[in-house]
């Protein structure tokens, strides 16, 4: 009997992240704009507010704006299971969002965004299970890709010695 409910109660998430979704694209087709980003088809504006609550813009570039996404999309083009961890985690939290605030994730505030992701972290639910080890690689990637990139490296002051390299290399530090 339990093995039962649980079958049910993951069908009805399932069942009901789909009709999200689809009515969220549906919505979006009628309105001329498409969310789906490239071959990838993952939800950008999603993908773009996951990104933007892992490193959030606040007196310095976020990592949205540091081009983090992109890179993203560029690692889900390249590697299949992080695409499959990805759209677990999109799917995962815009059924929370839908079902907690009745509106889609991209477009809750901040603060939301990041009680439903941290929330999902920390839960021990099996519907979760694929959304937290997307959460964990995806956070990684998300950190990785700010600090490599130029936004991410300004922040810290540190300026990349390339394109030229260390001209003085061959000199040993003075110490």
């Amino acid at each position: 009997m339990k093995t039962r409910r649980q079958f049910i109660n993951k069908l009805i998430t399932v069942v009901t992240g789909v009709v999200t979704l689809t009515a969220c694209r549906d919505q979006t087709e009628e309105n001329g704009v498409s969310d789906k980003s490239g071959s990838t088809g993952i939800d950008r504006r999603a993908l773009d507010a996951v990104v933007d609550a892992f490193v959030p813009r606040d007196q310095d570039a976020g990592a949205v704006e540091a081009g983090v996404t992109e890179k993203l999309l560029e690692l889900f083009d390249e590697n299949e299971d992080m695409k499959l961890h990805g759209e677990a985690l999109l799917g995962r939290v815009e059924v929370v969002a839908q079902h907690k605030y009745r509106r889609a994730f991209s477009r809750l505030n901040l603060a939301r965004r990041e009680e439903i992701i941290r929330k999902t972290l920390h839960s021990r639910s099996k519907d979760d299970q694929s959304a937290r080890h997307a959460i964990s690689l995806l956070r990684g990637q998300v950190i990785k890709a700010y600090y490599l990139s130029p936004a991410g490296q300004a922040m810290l002051g540190y300026t990349p010695p390339y394109p030229n390299g260390y001209p003085d290399f061959h000199i040993p530090p003075v110490i």
